[in-house]
């Protein structure tokens, strides 16, 4: 009998943990209401610049769907990023265009992947035997540039790469019009460059027109005088 009442004690103690946990377990946590954004997209020039803004605030073009993505992965901002001039390894469309599909976001172009994802194009160790031109996401490129990576696709077999701007001695970092950051012989004409070629003398001017005389025929010479006529000496008749 003891037993069975020591048993019951101990049932009614479990049950009494188990619902203490169930109703601690319901209570509900206050929660912090999550701050309303929307993705605002603002156009200087050929540059698209995305950013989380509060709800109703945007001074540009509030963006949806898969252009919304960008918000939240846009490639890191260049601190010159909007003088139009390509002046940092971290940029390759300021104040120039991109390739077909590819949009200017902070001064990198940048497209869509097939998952519409943004993704950008990069040369993997740019100069090297290993080098290889993959995409990566905008917010992966930090690691790639500081390493060295150019923000492009790779250069020709013939040329080396230059992520950082800096070549061998004799050659310069040249950007082509696909993008391509390249060194090039300093003295060879670069992808940039249309070698010059000066153009032919002009012909010299013609000679002064000069008249020329008409040759003339010199008169004949007058005939010569006839010779002089026998004069016959007078004969004497003898008387």
């Amino acid at each position: 009998m003891e037993k069975g009442k020591a048993a019951v004690f101990v049932l009614v103690i479990l049950i009494g943990i188990v619902g203490a946990v169930i109703i601690y377990s319901g209570v509900s946590s206050p929660t912090v209401a999550a701050t309303a954004t929307d993705c605002c997209k603002t156009t200087s020039g050929l540059n698209n610049f995305y950013a989380e803004v509060p709800l109703g605030t945007c001074t540009g073009t509030v963006v949806t769907g898969a252009e919304a993505q960008n918000c939240a992965t846009s490639p890191p901002l260049p601190s010159t990023c909007g003088d139009n001039v390509i002046d940092s390894p971290g940029e390759n469309c300021d104040g120039t265009g991109c390739g077909t599909g590819e949009t200017c976001i902070n001064c990198i172009c940048t497209k869509m992947d097939e998952h519409g994802g943004p993704k950008v194009t990069i040369c993997h160790q740019p100069g090297t035997p290993a080098q290889n031109t993959i995409d990566v996401p905008p917010e992966a490129l930090p690691g790639h540039i500081g390493h060295g990576d150019a923000l492009s696709a790779c250069c020709p077999p013939d040329r080396l790469g230059c992520g950082k701007d800096v070549c061998p001695s004799g050659f310069t970092c040249v950007q082509n019009a696909a993008n391509k950051k390249c060194c090039f012989p300093s003295s060879s004409p670069t992808p940039t460059q249309t070698p010059t070629t000066a153009p032919p003398p002009p012909p010299p001017p013609p000679p002064p027109a000069t008249s020329t005389p008409t040759p003339t025929t010199a008169p004949p010479p007058p005939p010569p005088p006839p010779p002089p006529s026998a004069t016959s000496t007078p004969t004497t008749t003898p008387t």
